[in-house]
């Protein structure tokens, strides 16, 4: 296919956001941190601790979760106890909810936002845009979706425009290393790229090497899409 980049992740991706949190939380993330977070997040008060929303000054598409993480683990030391003093039980579930259901709050507020000025730079690009297409584990999050639903609602409302969500199911919103790594299999099996190189000879020899793949083009307006 091709692309427009619109932003990109600067640091932590909202999925690391998710699974580091619950981590730091005490939930078992055995099924995944985002499912651990969101089943206490539904306990808890989303008002509770006044996480800030990340990069509202900045109008631009890209997301940023490192500070958000940072301000995690403050409210986890002030109202838990520093990292290896308290363990997770009932006694302070309440409080750990609470932290979950604010951390979760603000996390899709900052997705929404930039989902918003997404919508419309790709309008402002291309007038047939029509869905808004959400993958990946964090799909899976009810709250999430239901932000989205309602940037979509707001887009159509305020501009006219018929713009819906898509998300796959749930059962298919779940890693998507895993997704690259078979759109892998499928290139190679219809013969693009090539296999992996003898042993004796080292990789560069054989494929060019990128820490990070290009998507696509950047669009005009994206300053952090390299």
């Amino acid at each position: 296919g091709e692309y427009t980049v619109l932003g990109t992740s600067l640091d932590d991706a909202v999925g690391e956001a998710f699974d580091k949190t619950a981590r730091l939380l005490g939930l078992p993330v055995g099924g995944g941190g985002g499912p651990a977070l969101e089943r206490l997040a539904a306990k808890g008060d989303a008002e509770a601790v006044p996480f800030r929303v990340p990069m509202r000054q900045k109008p631009t598409c890209d997301v940023s979760f490192a500070g958000l993480k940072t301000a995690v683990r403050y409210a986890a030391d002030d109202l838990l106890g520093k990292e290896g003093e308290w363990q997770a039980d009932e006694s302070n579930e309440q409080l750990r909810a609470d932290i979950a259901a604010s951390f979760q709050r603000v996390a899709v507020q900052h997705l929404c936002d930039r989902a918003k000025r997404a919508l419309t730079w790709a309008r402002e690009r291309e007038a047939g845009v029509e869905a808004l297409v959400v993958a990946g584990g964090v799909a899976a999050n009810q709250s999430v979706r239901a932000g989205l639903e309602e940037v979509c609602a707001k887009h159509v409302k305020t501009t006219g425009h018929q713009v819906r969500l898509v998300c796959p199911p749930l059962r298919y919103c779940t890693d998507n290393g895993v997704m690259v790594a078979w759109a892998g299999v499928e290139l190679l099996a219809r013969g693009h790229g090539r296999m992996l190189p003898p042993a004796t000879e080292g990789d560069d020899e054989w494929v060019e090497l990128r820490p990070r793949w290009p998507l696509g083009v950047p669009h005009d307006k994206a300053t952090s899409v390299k």
